[in-house]
């Protein structure tokens, strides 16, 4: 927990200085230029379970974020990080009196994902009050992960490029059934199969904002985890978090240091 507390304070403390503001994309900091700078650099998170990785990225960096994205995050209500991932059509809707909810009927989903190449796929959001998982789903470890500001806007704009859009150019709101509460998800265009699931896009968007993972490796949260350890971008201890965590997405998530 004192591990815990020294990554959150030390977070804090970068928001009162109003470093993380300043680190947003379009800053005009040393990192924005493309020489790290770790007074300007913003923490994000890769929030794990066993076979699935998202991505925890603050709020404040979506304020000058490609237009699309940006008027996605201003629609979620509440909560300073935004929590974003994606995946197969069933992605996100497992929830009791969805789809998806009964297990046999979701792995049978799941399996079928792997084997036969997907067209539809998902991107989901949702607003947390702090970094940690989804709403009313277990997972297990929070990672943090240092970006530059440069980074983080080239990472944002690798998840614009997920959405499928309209004739209006606005990505398009996916069904909902069986979504948990504060959750949206949205259409994407890109194809979803073995060599390309939900873990090797996290890895895509973490090598767009520039931290080095082999991504067409990265088919489990595990091997993305390690990555992240071996080529040191992990920027500090890895959390682990308790069952039940994810909750509710408003609701501040409980998380002890695992390392």
């Amino acid at each position: 927990m004192t591990q815990l507390l020294g990554v959150h304070g030390a977070l804090a403390s970068d928001l009162q200085a109003g470093t993380l503001a300043r680190a947003i994309p379009g800053s005009e900091t040393p990192a924005a230029s493309g020489v790290s700078n770790p007074a300007s650099d913003v923490t994000i998170y890769v929030v794990t379970n066993a076979t699935h990785s998202d991505l925890v990225i603050p709020r404040a960096a979506f304020s000058q974020a490609p237009p699309r994205i940006k008027a996605v995050v201003d629609k979620l209500d509440g909560g300073s990080w935004i929590l974003v991932g994606w995946g197969p059509y069933w992605f996100g809707r497992s929830e009791r009196g969805g789809p998806y909810h009964a297990a046999p009927w979701l792995m049978a989903n799941a399996a079928v994902t792997l084997v036969v190449p997907q067209l539809r796929s998902r991107v989901r959001f949702v607003a947390l009050l702090a970094p940690g998982p989804p709403p009313r789903e277990n997972y297990n470890s929070l990672t943090p992960v240092r970006m530059s500001a440069l980074g983080l806007e080239k990472a944002i704009e690798r998840i614009d490029a997920s959405f499928e859009t309209g004739p209006d150019g606005r990505p398009i709101l996916s069904d909902l059934t069986g979504a948990a509460p504060g959750v949206l998800i949205y259409r994407s265009k890109e194809i979803y199969h073995a060599t390309h699931e939900c873990n090797h896009w996290v890895a895509e968007v973490l090598n767009a904002g520039g931290v080095n993972t082999p991504s067409i490796l990265a088919l489990t949260p595990g091997v993305l985890k390690l990555d992240l350890q071996v080529t040191g971008a992990q920027a500090g201890p890895r959390i682990a978090l308790q069952p039940g965590a994810g909750s509710d997405a408003r609701v501040d998530q409980r998380q002890t240091p695992s390392d």
